[in-house]
């Protein structure tokens, strides 16, 4: 029969986080730089996707066909075809987050 385990007294445990304690000590600091740089590097794409979406307009101009035409020979059109600047909405997505 083997003899039952006997508890660890407690100022050892003491002993051993106080060994410990430099070394997380150490990672929380890391951690705590590494998560304020995250948060400034966001702080960062969030202005200029704010930025982006105040500048964008909601309708653009564009030139569009509005009536096809009607080919000749090979150098020339029988029926031009005619084009006209219409208002149409700006589909253009923004870098940073990829909403319209």
């Amino acid at each position: 029969m083997s003899t039952p385990q006997r508890k660890k007294p407690s100022w050892m445990d003491d002993k051993d986080w106080a060994a410990m304690a430099p070394t997380l000590d150490a990672a929380r600091d890391e951690a705590a730089k590494a998560a304020a740089e995250k948060a400034a590097k966001e702080a960062e794409t969030k202005a200029k996707c704010t930025a982006w979406h105040s500048a964008k307009p909601r309708w653009i101009t564009q030139r569009v066909q509005v009536s096809a035409g009607i080919a000749g020979n090979e150098r020339s059109w029988d029926v031009e075809p005619k084009y006209a600047d219409k208002q149409v909405l700006n589909n253009a997505k923004c870098p940073y987050c990829w909403k319209d």
